[in-house]
């Protein structure tokens, strides 16, 4: 029947291998189904589709296999393929054996022969066709082909993974580095604003030192006030009468570097300073009534009071090897010690 295809078995053809317009029935009576060979390129191997239909009296090739009668005592192996270029008129049943070519070269050119378990299988209609030596499998071609770019693009994914790891790490790295830099960017540029504000400040003063005038004959400078130590004793308010007369008053120490400079006149030195507590005991005023900012030079344990009335303050020179400048201490006002004055000259006209 027109467009109906049969196998020779009576068994309907499932296959896809025709020919891109095939079949056609371009002659008509194009009945019969001729396998054509066809160019395998590796890298389009699947394109296998090689039949057509022609008139049935065409001559051409043939291949063949042959059913054996279930009753034989031939060798299962005493099957032969025919290759002849006449007419297929042949008495032996024949089928169709589709034949794929491998590139440059024929691997299913000819079958040499059928395999069969036993005659009975044979009987069945089963069949399995043995290759050529030289025949191999397309799959396991193409598999052994693919296997060194597997291992190459496996090789390549591996090496792109270490590689955002190490750039992750790196980033990480630079992004802690960035921030410890811009912390010691900042310190630095605060630290050169104070630098740059302690450079007016210290301008300022030199300014204000060279302004000023001398000091008397017998008075020290530190800065920009000037020092008398004397060189006898008396009471706490003897001493300071003695300061006012000379134009100033009992020291007022605002500062660590004054306490050291007045521990620098020699050791077991002591000397009135201008502290006391005589208007409300416990209550310590400078001569000028301010409080101190400070209470960090007095002597531990000071003030005490321990012999009762003592409300004026004493300055004791102390060791400055061990780093220890408290030498405060409070003594009765009516004992007879050294004394130290301060003034500020007048700016020089």
């Amino acid at each position: 029947m027109e467009g109906i295809w049969k196998w020779v078995d009576g068994t309907t053809s499932t296959t896809t291998f025709w020919r891109r317009g095939q079949p056609k029935y371009t002659d008509g009576e194009e009945d019969c189904v001729v396998f054509n060979r066809f160019t395998d390129l590796s890298w389009h191997w699947a394109i296998i589709q090689s039949w057509n239909d022609q008139p049935c009296s065409v001559s051409t090739q043939w291949s063949v296999y042959t059913f054996i009668s279930p009753h034989c005592n031939l060798d299962c192996k005493d099957i032969q393929s025919i290759d002849k270029t006449d007419r297929a008129t042949e008495t032996i049943h024949t089928v169709p054996v589709i034949i794929i070519m491998e590139k440059e070269e024929d691997i299913y050119a000819n079958v040499e022969e059928i395999s069969v378990k036993d005659c009975n299988y044979l009987a069945a209609g089963s069949e399995t066709l043995h290759q050529s030596p030289q025949a191999g499998t397309r799959l396991k071609h193409v598999n052994q082909k693919s296997q060194p770019w597997r291992m190459a693009t496996v090789s390549l994914g591996l090496l792109c993974v270490v590689l955002l790891i190490t750039v992750i790490s790196l980033s990480v790295h630079y992004d802690e580095q960035y921030y410890r830099l811009s912390r010691l960017q900042t310190s630095y540029n605060n630290l050169t604003e104070e630098k740059l504000e302690l450079q007016r400040t210290v301008s300022e003063q030199e300014k204000k030192i060279s302004e000023l005038g001398p000091c008397p004959d017998g008075w020290r400078r530190l800065r920009c006030s000037c020092y008398y130590f004397s060189n006898n004793s008396k009471t706490w308010s003897a001493s300071r009468q003695d300061c006012r007369e000379r134009g100033a008053d009992l020291l007022i120490i605002n500062s660590r570097e004054e306490q050291h400079f007045l521990n620098t006149l020699g050791e077991k030195m002591h000397y009135w300073i201008g502290l006391t507590d005589s208007e409300k005991e416990g209550i310590w005023k400078w001569v000028d009534g301010t409080t101190p900012t400070t209470t960090q030079f007095w002597r531990e344990g000071e003030p005490n009071n321990a012999q009762g009335g003592e409300n004026c303050a004493v300055f004791n020179s102390f060791s400055d090897n061990l780093g220890i400048i408290q030498s405060w201490n409070d003594q009765p006002c009516s004992l007879l010690i050294h004394w130290v004055c301060k003034y500020t000259p007048n700016v020089s006209s």
